[in-house]
């Protein structure tokens, strides 16, 4: 029963310290690191393996997944006016839910950014071997392209 009580302690929203430092970014800062968290850079290396599979389509794809970014942001900000102080979905759900629950989402935090790198890093990966084959003629070894050419 300690370690369910330990687990799921809620932290006080008036007894978190709230930072005095002046802020050095403005507001449209922040707005585009915003939009740069939310929407990420593997819309701009995966558009064409999505445009294969899904076509004409992918339209109503970008629509719908701009929608979902929109209503996390909105969701973002509501929770940054009920809980004013520095932090993100580790700060607001150890104040709401408990501490058990904020670490997991702190790592499945970590978990995100570390699969978006490297899905990331294999969609330039392969755009680069295409620029080197047609700069120079040749290929990247397949492991370090996973084999895709993306029909260059």
């Amino acid at each position: 029963m300690e370690l369910y009580k330990k687990s799921f302690r809620l932290k006080d929203i008036n007894k978190m310290s709230t930072s005095s430092k002046n802020t050095e970014l403005s507001r449209l800062d922040l707005v585009m690191f915003g939009i740069g968290g939310t929407i990420g850079a593997g819309i701009f290396s995966l558009t064409g393996i999505g445009a294969q599979y899904a076509g004409p389509s992918i339209c109503i794809s970008f629509l719908i997944s701009g929608a979902m970014a929109m209503l996390t942001a909105l969701m973002y900000s509501e929770l940054s006016s009920r809980i004013p102080v520095s932090g993100s979905a580790y700060t607001y759900t150890y104040v709401t839910f408990g501490e058990l629950p904020a670490w997991i989402v702190a790592w499945n935090m970590n978990l995100r950014y570390g699969f978006g790198s490297a899905g990331l890093s294999r969609g330039v990966s392969a755009y680069f071997d295409g620029l080197l084959y047609r700069l120079f003629g040749f290929h990247l070894p397949l492991f370090l392209t996973s084999g895709s050419y993306l029909g260059f």
